[in-house]
């Protein structure tokens, strides 16, 4: 079975009137097929596709440790 990434295929507004769970991460590996709503993606490499609020949560990380070698 292929997965489906419905995350891509709708819209945020839809995915929260939904309530479907996005999780942190989507780990592809190379050889795997994904049908999206253009067509089927085959995953040439390993991918990891982060969402939105993991790369948020990264963004907040760089920027306190910025903050903490600017102070030293």
């Amino acid at each position: 079975m292929m997965p489906l990434l419905t995350s891509c295929a709708t819209s945020l507004q839809q995915r929260q009137a939904l309530q479907i769970y996005q999780a942190p991460q989507l780990h592809l590996k190379a050889g795997t097929t994904v049908q999206t709503t253009e067509g089927y993606y085959n995953v040439q490499t390993d991918q990891t596709y982060y969402s939105q609020s993991e790369m948020e949560k990264a963004d907040a990380e760089v920027a306190e440790l910025t903050l903490k070698l600017q102070s030293k």
